[in-house]
């Protein structure tokens, strides 16, 4: 580590390297002075593996915005061990329809180890290799959908002397779904955890009331600086049209989507698979072009050149809130409306938030525009506490 450092100051010496990481675009640089201090190898532990475009990209977004800081990051590759029937469902479902999220994990997340791990292989690997762990982004805290893993994600696997740190971990919902002797192992292995910080402030209350645990709210990766995804982008869209990312369309939305797109003079973009129904088999035969899942690339390209978007996603409001773009958003009881509804809060953007009852009601003509003069400043301030405290936290 001597002469690592020694190589480093000879560099930055002559100005191949700065001698000193400053602050770039929301504080993405930390202030540290040698190499020594600021590499660490970092696993990540989220849900990489899920066929969502918010599941990706916010794996994505997080690897990347810790590697530019300096450190080696790259994702754990731990998925859910499950019975032979979905698994091969699941199989035929990349085969001929989710392949672009398949391809997108194989060009652009790093994963570790290369050989997909199971829940009980993990006490067959050497985590030591790592100086830290970080568990997040995403709805890892939200226990009917850790797919059997345990406590993997409370990070029960990671051994003493290696760093464990939450980053946006999310409950999904404004409560913990686990009973009371999850409630007691949890409450133990948060006590060893060197930071935890939460997506929704909701889950900084469940971690006080509930754990007896200390956490902060941050942001979700996606939003800590949008030049991490310039290199995804599509090409640019000819034309306006409004974008429709609906993950459960209904007919309430889609009469919604359809007042929005006449008013506008605009045509409808599907931003998603075309048909709205749940995949099954006819879905690999019979309509499989229907069902298929756009690229990665493009479903970006249709969030940033939109002139309004209509989503029931939360990551449909984070893609829209950081490429500045108008947007309504349709809280999803089922999946969650606490975790749009604190973004919008955290940044004043309530009333562009509505249950979708209320949509047969609400005038498209009196949508009020986002002013992103007013958002920017409260978007950038959030991104510095988030960002420091990630990035103290692995000094």
């Amino acid at each position: 580590m001597f002469l690592v450092g020694k190589i480093y100051s000879f560099l930055a010496f002559y100005g191949y390297l700065p001698s000193k990481f400053e602050p770039i675009n929301g504080s993405l640089k930390p202030q540290y002075n040698t190499l020594i201090e600021l590499t660490m190898k970092v696993g990540i532990l989220t849900y990489h593996y899920s066929d969502n475009y918010g599941a990706v990209l916010q794996a994505y977004a997080l690897s990347n915005i810790l590697n530019n800081n300096g450190h080696d990051a790259q994702i754990i590759n731990l998925i859910p061990k499950k019975s032979l029937k979905i698994r091969l469902g699941k199989f035929f479902k990349q085969k001929f329809l989710t392949y672009n999220f398949t391809a997108f994990r194989k060009n652009h997340l790093k994963t570790h180890p290369s050989k997909t791990l199971f829940y009980p292989d993990l006490e067959n690997y050497d985590f030591t290799i790592y100086d830290a762990v970080v568990v997040g982004s995403d709805q890892v805290w939200r226990k009917s959908f850790t797919g059997g893993l345990g406590y993997s994600y409370f990070l029960d696997f990671v051994p003493e002397g290696v760093k464990r740190i939450s980053y946006a971990a999310s409950f999904g919902l404004d409560r913990y779904e686990g009973n009371e002797e999850d409630v007691k192992v949890i409450r133990e292995l948060l006590k060893r955890f060197d930071l935890i910080t939460t997506r929704e402030m909701s889950g900084v209350e469940v971690c006080k009331n509930l754990f007896d645990a200390d956490a902060h709210c941050v942001l979700d990766p996606v939003l800590l600086n949008s030049a991490v995804f310039n290199d995804l982008m599509g090409e640019n869209a000819s034309g306006g049209f409004v974008t429709q990312y609906l993950l459960d369309p209904s007919p309430k939305k889609l009469a919604f989507l359809k007042r929005a797109s006449e008013h506008l003079k605009l045509p409808i973009k599907i931003n998603y698979k075309q048909s709205g129904k749940p995949i099954g088999i006819s879905s690999l035969f019979l309509e499989r072009s229907k069902q298929t899942f756009p690229p990665v690339s493009s479903w970006l390209s249709g969030i940033a050149h939109s002139q309004l978007i209509v989503t029931d996603s939360f990551h449909g409001v984070a893609f829209s809130i950081l490429f500045q773009k108008q947007f309504v958003c349709v809280f999803n009881k089922a999946r969650g409306k606490t975790r749009m509804s604190n973004l919008l809060g955290l940044l004043g953007l309530e009333h562009v938030g509505i249950d979708e009852n209320d949509l047969q009601n609400l005038d498209v003509t009196q949508l009020k525009p986002i002013d992103y003069a007013e958002v920017s400043p409260k978007l950038e301030k959030l991104r510095e506490h988030s960002l420091g405290l990630l990035l103290n936290a692995l000094k």
